[in-house]
This record gives C-alpha cells, sequence and structure tokens, in this order.
C-alpha cells in the first residue's frame, strides 16, 4: 500500500492548503452556504485554474488521467475546509460515469466542458427505499421511435439546483440505462431544498420526458458495471473526506483543551480528557488507514475493491461520528452552537456517513461481492488463525 506522497501530490496538497486557510474561515462558509446557489463561483474557477477538475477525467477531453489517489487527496483537504464547491457531485459522481461511458455523442464535448468549469453535471440515481439497489428502481423508460419516453423521481440529487446536465439512471424491461440529460428539457421538475449541514441539494421529478437516443450514455450490464464502479469510487471519496473532516476536529478540539481553563488548569492537563482524546486520535488513526486501504484499492483495479472500500465506510462511519460527538462533549455547551465550526464538521459526517448506505447498508454491500475475493480470504486465515490460538490457550 502507498503511504506517502509524491512531488505532484505534496504540490497538489500544498495548493489545497492554502486554498483552505485563505478561503475558508467558518464564517465565511457560513456565509457562502447560506447564499443561493450554495457555493462560489469564483472558488469554483479557482478549481479550474489549479487544474483540480480534469485530474481523474480522461486525456483526449482536457483531463490529466491521474489515478483515483489524487481524487482522494483532493477529498480530504476539501473535508478539512469543509468546502462547499460542486467537485464531489459533479466530477465524481456525474463525471465518473461520463468518463467510463462507452457512448454518446455529447460525452466528449460534456467532459471538456467538465474540466474547463464551464459546465456542472449531477448523478440523479437515488430514489425512495431503492437504496441504490438496481432492481428496486422506479423511474422507468419505455421505448419510441427514435428514443425513450422517461418517468420517475429521484432523491438527493446533490447540487442539482444549479447543475445544467443530469446523469439519470432508469429501468426498461429489467435493464438498466443511464442517460444525459439537458435540466431545461420538457418535463424535467426541480423541488430544491438543503441537506443537514447546508449544502444544496433537490428531488428530480421526470414526467413523460422524451429522450433521444443520442442521449443514452450505457445500458444494460455495461451501465451497470458503470454504475457500481462510480458509487465505489464515491464511497472511496467520501472516506477521503470523512478523515479530512476527522483531521480538522481533532486539531481545533485538541487546541480548545489546551486553552480552555477549569479550576484554574488547563483543560487538557486532566488525565480524564486525555483519555478521551487518545480515543480520538486511535479512531482518526485507524480511519485514515482504511481510506488509504479504499484509495489505494480503487487506483490498482483491484479485485476485491468494491468489498475495502465498503468496509472503510463502514468503520469510518461509526469512528467519525464517535469523533464528532466526543468533540461537542469537549466544547460543552459552546459545541452545540451554529457559529463554532465543530458542529459544522459533525453535521458533514453525519451526511457522510448516509450517503449511499450508512454502516449496517455498507456490511450487506460487503457481503454482496464473491466471497473468492483476495481479502475474503485474508479474513478467513486471520479468523482460522485466532480459532487455533484460542484453542492453545485454552489447552495450556
Amino acid at each position: 500500500m502507498k503511504f506517502a506522497l509524491d512531488e505532484d501530490q505534496r504540490s497538489i496538497s500544498d495548493l489545497l492548503q492554502r486554498f483552505v486557510q485563505e478561503h475558508y474561515e467558518y464564517s465565511k462558509r457560513r456565509r457562502l452556504v447560506a447564499a443561493e446557489p450554495g457555493y462560489s463561483p469564483q472558488h469554483w474557477q479557482r478549481f479550474t485554474d489549479l487544474g483540480l477538475l480534469g485530474l481523474s477525467l480522461p486525456a483526449e477531453s482536457g483531463g490529466l488521467n491521474l489515478d483515483f489517489t489524487y481524487t482522494a487527496l483532493v477529498m480530504e483537504w476539501l473535508g478539512r475546509g469543509l468546502v462547499v464547491e460542486p467537485y464531489f457531485s459533479s466530477v465524481v459522481l456525474a463525471g465518473g460515469v461520463l468518463k467510463y461511458a462507452p457512448h454518446g455523442p455529447r460525452r466528449s464535448d460534456c467532459l471538456a466542458a467538465l474540466c474547463e468549469g464551464t459546465l456542472l453535471l449531477a448523478l440523479a440515481h437515488e430514489e425512495s427505499g431503492s437504496e441504490g439497489r438496481v432492481q428496486q428502481i422506479a423511474t422507468r423508460a419505455r421505448a419510441q421511435a427514435g428514443g425513450y419516453v422517461v418517468s420517475g423521481t429521484k432523491q438527493l440529487v446533490l447540487h442539482g439546483p444549479s447543475a445544467d446536465r443530469f446523469v439519470v439512471s432508469a429501468c426498461k424491461d429489467g435493464s438498466l440505462l443511464l442517460f444525459l440529460l439537458d435540466a431545461r428539457q420538457a418535463g424535467i421538475e426541480l423541488t430544491p431544498y438543503r441537506t443537514v449541514d447546508g449544502l444544496p441539494a433537490c428531488d428530480l421529478i421526470l414526467r413523460e420526458v422524451t429522450v433521444e437516443r443520442a442521449q443514452v450514455l450505457a445500458e444494460g450490464e455495461s451501465a451497470q458495471a458503470i454504475l457500481r464502479d462510480v458509487v465505489t469510487e464515491a464511497i472511496a471519496a467520501l472516506c477521503a473526506e470523512a478523515v479530512g473532516c476527522m483531521q480538522a476536529l481533532f486539531d481545533i478540539t485538541l487546541d480548545y483543551v489546551k486553552q480552555r481553563k477549569q479550576f484554574g488548569r488547563a483543560l487538557g492537563s486532566f488525565q480524564v480528557i486525555q483519555h478521551r482524546l487518545a480515543d480520538c486520535f486511535v479512531d482518526l488513526e485507524q480511519s485514515r488507514s482504511m481510506a488509504l486501504l479504499a484509495a489505494n484499492s480503487v487506483a490498482a483495479g483491484a479485485v476485491d475493491r468494491h468489498r475495502s472500500v465498503a468496509a472503510a465506510k463502514a468503520f469510518i462511519g461509526e469512528a467519525s461520528l464517535r469523533m464528532g460527538h466526543e468533540a461537542i462533549q469537549l466544547h460543552g455547551g459552546m459545541g452545540m452552537t451554529e457559529e463554532l465550526s465543530v458542529g459544522g464538521y459533525h453535521k458533514r459526517l453525519l451526511v457522510i456517513q448516509s450517503v449511499f448506505g450508512d454502516v449496517d447498508q455498507q456490511i450487506e454491500r460487503f457481503n454482496q461481492f464473491d466471497d473468492s475475493a483476495p481479502i475474503a480470504a485474508l479474513q478467513k486465515q486471520s479468523l482460522a488463525a485466532d480459532a487455533n490460538a484460542s484453542r492453545s490457550t485454552a489447552v495450556e
């Protein structure tokens, strides 16, 4: 597993650190979230100037075609700053589908525009009760001359209110299709709202939307494979973002207990506080290791990457919420106020934990994939070794 950053990654990390320090003081972020469209177009242009939008996109579309570890690095810094720009929704999710799509004459143009920062995309896949399962997608496509008619409702379309185009999933006779729809197409209706952490999202209502054959990105088993890979990459990206949030939470809380005094002594001088912070540090470092495992598995195209990523999100989901609760408790009543950043980080971790499935759903996802994968074999060996050790101890 790769642990250290190479020279290019260190340069990107330094750029992102300066960006967060200059533009993401928490009071500035609160103003961005409170205003429309919920992010800064100027910051998005800055992302374009830094070349961040094209890191993982194909070279023929103006991207750099770098591996997933670069995306994970960006996501970690976005987590540290609680950055609100639509990188995850537009580049990782919808851009990921376009990157892998086998056909579609508009695909290359959209990817080029995405790299240039002139096009915002959003993935519309989640539905009520579907929990991402293709067999439970209720949005339907029926064939007509020259294309399809699509009807249904999509939920939690991240940054959907600002999107120029949507990547939409639908089923036809049990087969999955992925479409690229223009936000201004007749029959498309948005119901905008804000998520718990204040970011823009919407429900996408499709009322007999006429779709040309040229708007089909993928279908059948190809569409399912693309969606499975993109969701796995998205979950790994969320793991990296969660670690960034956790690092910021730990740093803020550590600094607070060093300065805040009780009974004439700094809070951090009390042993019970030190123990609680030590537990937080253990959660942080174990989560970092799991996020690295997920990112490297995706970057290497490992056969067990889906299981590795599901395991990482399940672990990080629990660890991050423990740290969020602890940070709020250690800040006392201040931790519940809107003005303090610990509440903002905790809300973001709540959203990350639920997007694409909570802990129980990740365990279910882990079990869906082939037991013959290397990670499963290693786990079975480890369980057998533990059982043998227990028997030996009992004999002794």
